[in-house]
């Protein structure tokens, strides 16, 4: 099956599972383009597998597992603040 063969059967189950994920329309549009630009990537090696909807199907909740992950606030911190010199260090400059 082709990629394009196999967006015009699928899409819309993707794009639905990618809302359940993400509660959000445009986000779950972003992890779909994202994930469907990594599928294409390799097509051949998805087409020929048995089962290449379940196969994209783990790629969408793994590129979502990715993208809150990286954004959490447990892992998200603000960079440092810089400090200012100390009058020490201002006086030995």
């Amino acid at each position: 099956m082709t990629f394009e063969v196999f967006l015009d059967r699928y899409l819309d189950r993707l794009s639905g599972y990618a809302r359940l994920l993400e509660g959000d329309r445009h986000d779950a549009e972003d992890l779909i383009a994202e994930t469907l630009l990594k599928a294409q990537r390799i097509w051949s090696r998805i087409e020929v597998m048995e089962h290449p909807l379940a196969y994209v199907r783990a790629m969408v909740s793994s590129q979502h597992a990715d993208r809150h992950r990286s954004w959490s606030p447990a892992t998200s911190r603000s960079p440092p603040t810089p400090t200012s010199p100390t009058r020490s260090r201002i006086r030995q400059g």
